[in-house]
């Protein structure tokens, strides 16, 4: 009884939850005429690549500043072409395998290697519990 009533609850809240994510029918074809509006706008903007670009303009901000003298004029600002160096890039996709190397010797995780791995990577030692009596014959 517990398990039928615990899973038309659960489908029951699922449903509730459903329903209140939708918009109603009017949101629906608002949004749809909008974003058809937006695709027409965005479909007349002018496509220009880079190797078309043959001259600078400067921020019409910065106009004032140009005629008062507090900035260069935006031809002596632009660095010479000579000066401009494009570099390669150097972090690729590498070759995939190969062995992985460990200052220790030994598997990894198992025994004494473990102790190892504490002692050079994060500079501490396994606690010592035992202590060792050195006997020897009195000669004497």
């Amino acid at each position: 009884m517990k398990t039928k009533l615990f899973s038309f609850l659960s489908i029951l809240f699922l449903v509730l939850v459903l329903t209140a994510c939708m918009g109603t029918s009017e949101e629906l074809a608002s949004n749809e005429s909008e974003q058809s509006a937006e695709a027409k706008e965005t479909e007349s903007v002018n496509k220009v690549s880079a190797e078309e670009i043959t001259s600078y303009s400067q921020a019409p901000e910065l106009e004032e500043l140009v005629e008062s003298g507090e900035l260069e004029p935006l031809e002596e600002r632009m660095p010479v072409a000579e000066d401009i160096m494009v570099e390669g890039v150097e972090e690729e996709i590498g070759v995939y395998g190969g062995a992985l190397r460990m200052p220790w010797k030994g598997q990894m995780m198992s025994g004494q290697s473990v102790n190892q791995q504490r002692r050079l990577s994060f500079g501490f030692r396994k606690m010592e519990t035992k202590s060792y009596l050195t006997l020897r014959r009195d000669t004497t």
